[in-house]
């Protein structure tokens, strides 16, 4: 609270940050603080072309709904009125969306057996939009939810260096690591289990590093600190 700056000595530091869709969105939510702090220490980042849209985020805002609502009676429609396919997953709606010149998703006709499991998505729509979707159509402009790409990581968690040399004590995970698990774009469902998969594994990896490791002295981390 006094605003003097303290040092911290660790044996193992998991980065577990955001991703960086902000440099799309310019929402401030996904900053990229953990890839920030990663180039600054002169490392390269990987994959950093491959992002996941989300074809059901409301124009104007970053309200996104559910890509659930499409099994239970949910509708995209593009700007003349017919559905548009959702075959091809959340990225090749999203970017038809976008190509058509925009589209939107029509709830009205979900069952009203369903519809008690998106109640809080209508709640949401109604306070935040004011559109009442059992009513009334519901307008989307996709943006980038998620970036794949960040700080490179091998199977076990450890952050690796371009050469895919492991970087002693560093270890990464969810949105802030590049794991190799989502490929080039991701799979409906699959953020959820990214995050968990690789937490539980760096997670697990840097423990085993702590448990085993002794402290490298603080000659480096006075010297930070004065700086």
């Amino acid at each position: 609270q006094s605003g003097e700056i303290f040092a911290i000595q660790a044996k193992a530091v998991l980065l577990a940050g955001s991703g960086f869709q902000s440099a799309w969105n310019g929402d401030g939510i996904g900053m990229g603080t953990s890839a920030h702090l990663f180039l600054k220490l002169g490392h390269y980042l990987s994959d950093l072309e491959f992002t996941s849209y989300h074809p059901h985020t409301v124009a104007d805002t970053n309200l996104q709904i559910p890509l659930d609502v499409l099994g239970s009676g949910g509708v995209v429609n593009g700007p003349d009125g017919q559905p548009i396919s959702t075959e091809g997953g959340p990225d090749a709606l999203a970017r038809e969306i976008m190509s058509s010149g925009g589209g939107s998703l029509d709830l009205t006709a979900i069952s009203r057996d369903d519809s008690p499991w998106f109640a809080n998505v209508a709640d949401a729509l109604l306070s935040r939009c004011g559109i009442d979707c059992s009513q009334q159509l519901i307008p989307l402009d996709p943006i980038v939810s998620t970036t794949i790409g960040g700080l490179p990581t091998n199977p076990s968690g450890n952050v690796c260096s371009f050469e895919w040399d492991i970087i002693r004590g560093l270890f990464a995970a969810g949105d802030a690591a590049c794991t190799g698990l989502h490929g080039a774009s991701m799979n409906s469902g699959d953020h959820l289990l990214g995050a968990l998969t690789s937490g539980s594994v760096a997670g697990a990896t840097a423990a085993n590093h702590a448990s085993t490791s002794k402290f490298t002295g603080s000659s480096a981390i006075s010297a930070m600190l004065t700086e």
